[in-house]
Formats: structure tokens, C-alpha cells, sequence
């Protein structure tokens, strides 16, 4: 049952947590960047809280995105759009993976943005390999582009006192011009993947993905409404 998935789903990342705790340290000791004879206080002073506490509040973030539908909603609205256009879905998917990766951890981007990308994808009966690859490549391009968009990035700009709006003048430009350039390539190699063969068939596939998602989505915001509301009586 559900339960018992969750306490081993818990369980296994617990214990991938100590082993990846106790591989760290094992590496710091063996190369040298702390001693064994350190003490406590010195090894504490090491860690970066900084990054550790906006990777906390960022986790947080994605997860009411996540919880409310946010991520669905902006993929079938894209479904929308398109009409059926396989170029103009990319163009919006990857769009909106790019600017959202500059603001979230890129392996989450991706993780919430595929199964809505499968479920438009299943709907208009066309392949989804081309819409992901092209969004996992986005997506890493995106976070190059903000101090936030990857841990890296947090790591560099806390060791060398970078802050926001430095980092994303440096890296804003050039990261824009590789998006293009990146949109480009994607609609030479997936040309023949983006034929718009059956334009009228798909787009009816849209249509019916919509009646079936939006009464959803508007259930769930009414909720969460509902929740804000109480709670701000209370």
C-alpha cells in the first residue's frame, strides 16, 4: 500500500543519506581538506550554511509549486497555445523550463516538468524523447545563467562574495545567445520529429486534454484558496 511505499521510499533515502554523509567526510579526511585531529568547531565553521539553508527554502518552494499544480498547469496551457503546433510546444516547454531553472535546482525542473511533458506528448500521440532531451538541455542552460539556477553556482558565489545581480549581469547575455543558438539546433535535428502531419487530429487531441486537466486544476486552486482564506481567519 501507500504507506508501506512511503517508509521504504523514507528508509532508502535515508540510508543513501549516511552513505553519502560518511563517503564525504571519508574524502574530505583523505585528501586533505580536514584532519582527523580537527576539532568539532573547526569542521562546523567549514560548512556552508548559506547554501544549505536557500537549497532548504528552495526545496520548500518547489514543493508547494509542486503540490498546487503549478508545473501542470503551465504545460497544459503551453498544449493550449501550440494548437497542435509541435514547434511552438517546444519552443513554450523549453521556454518555460529555461526560466524556471534559473530559479530551481535543475534535476527538479526536469523531474516536474516530464511527466507533463508525457501526458501532452501521449495525448497528441507523438514522440516525447525530442521534448525532453530538448528541455534537459534548456534546463541546464538556464541554471548556468543565475547565482541560484544550480548548487554550483551557490558554492562560487558564496566562496568569491558574488551576488545576484553580478553573477546575472556576467552570465545573463551569453547563456541568452546559447538559448537561441540551442533552439535552433533543436529544430534542425528534430525537424523530421516536428512535422506537422495531422494538424487538425491534434490539435482535437489538445482540446480534449484540456477539458480533462483544467476542471482539475481549477479544483485544486479552489482548495488551496479555501486553505489560505481559513487560515488567514484564524
Amino acid at each position: 500500500d501507500r504507506h508501506s511505499t512511503s517508509q521504504e521510499i523514507s528508509s532508502t533515502l535515508l540510508h543513501s543519506a549516511g552513505l553519502a554523509g560518511i563517503i564525504a567526510v571519508a574524502s574530505a579526511i583523505f585528501f586533505g581538506t580536514i584532519n582527523a585531529e580537527d576539532s568539532l568547531d573547526f569542521i562546523i565553521e567549514s560548512i556552508d550554511f548559506n547554501t544549505i539553508g536557500l537549497l532548504l527554502g528552495m526545496m520548500i518552494i518547489v514543493a508547494i509549486l509542486g503540490e498546487i499544480g503549478v508545473f501542470h498547469w503551465v504545460g497544459i496551457k503551453a498544449g493550449k497555445i501550440s494548437k497542435g503546433n509541435l514547434w511552438k510546444l517546444m519552443l513554450l516547454l523549453c521556454s518555460f523550463t529555461a526560466i524556471a531553472s534559473m530559479f530551481i535546482d535543475n534535476v527538479t525542473t526536469i523531474l516536474l516538468m516530464v511527466p507533463v511533458t508525457l501526458s501532452i506528448t501521449m495525448t497528441l500521440k507523438v514522440p516525447a524523447i525530442p521534448f525532453i532531451l530538448a528541455q534537459v538541455l534548456v534546463s541546464n542552460i538556464g541554471g548556468a545563467a543565475t547565482l541560484i539556477g544550480d548548487p554550483p553556482n551557490i558554492l562560487i558565489g558564496s566562496a568569491a562574495d558574488i551576488d545576484f545581480n553580478s553573477f546575472l549581469i556576467h552570465m545573463g547575455p551569453p547563456i541568452g545567445i546559447v538559448f537561441i543558438l540551442c533552439l535552433f539546433l533543436l529544430k534542425f535535428f528534430f525537424r523530421r520529429e516536428l512535422i506537422e502531419d495531422q494538424q487538425m487530429e491534434k490539435q482535437s487531441n489538445v482540446q480534449e486534454l484540456m477539458e480533462r486537466n483544467e476542471e482539475a486544476i481549477r479544483i485544486v486552486i479552489r482548495f488551496s484558496n479555501s486553505i489560505d482564506n481559513s487560515w488567514n481567519k484564524s
